[in-house]
């Protein structure tokens, strides 16, 4: 589904990737860990084109990532990140309807989605709330409903636990590991939580020093 080769990413004389090989593949279930700093959250930056690589090749469905209009690759690649990113003055209804309206789909459509999403991560009966009103948890479950409104075949998650305690986290685990069989997609977790790394299945990849390599399924 997407492949990195030869990736270089510098930020000034700081190189955070070194011709850096990287591949996911329709429906896997990956993980990506590595200590702080290492890159992680670069690659995930060069994957839905926040930055661009200074040297390399990275294509999704086998087109050049350049090549992708920016608001295609929005309703292609969805993502999820550690400090969930909601407008506090919205509703958490409201949150979730920004992505879809950010690629033009229609409001009927839209609405109707939010609300599938709502009712699946549990959070039906919050649909008129503000986020400061809603615990951590919560909070990351409207980002994950926010982030699939669009039906996205790859969904990238930053640390999606990071900001939660151990249970609420493993919570979290859990629920992107349904919605990824449940919604038949691809998806990339940064994450240092153990229950992950632990899962069946799961596709292991670490950073280090600017370099990724793939690990044996676990």
């Amino acid at each position: 589904m997407i492949q990195m080769s030869k990736v270089t990413k510098r930020y000034g004389s700081d190189v955070v990737l070194q011709n850096a090989d990287f591949h996911l593949e329709t429906g896997d279930f990956a993980v990506l860990q590595g200590l702080s700093g290492s890159g992680k959250s670069s690659l995930l930056k060069l994957l839905y084109r926040e930055t661009e690589a200074d040297e390399g090749d990275i294509r999704f469905r086998q087109i050049p990532i350049s090549q992708i209009l920016k608001h295609v690759l929005r309703r292609e690649i969805g993502v999820v990140f550690q400090a969930y990113r909601l407008i506090e003055q919205k509703t958490v209804f409201e949150n979730i309807i920004l992505a879809g309206r950010a690629v033009g789909t229609p409001m009927e459509e839209i609405e109707r989605e939010a609300m599938r999403l709502l009712e699946r991560v549990g959070l039906a009966d919050k649909k008129t709330a503000f986020p400061n009103s809603l615990s951590g948890g919560q909070q990351q479950r409207v980002a994950i409903a926010r982030a699939l409104l669009n039906k996205p075949g790859l969904l990238l998650a930053d640390e999606p636990t990071g900001n939660l305690d151990k249970e609420t986290a493993a919570d979290i685990l859990q629920l992107l590991k349904e919605l990824h069989e449940e919604e038949n997609m691809t998806m990339l977790i940064v994450t240092h939580d153990e229950l992950l790394l632990k899962q069946q299945h799961a596709k292991i990849w670490t950073i280090e020093d600017g370099r990724l390599h793939e690990q044996a399924f676990s």
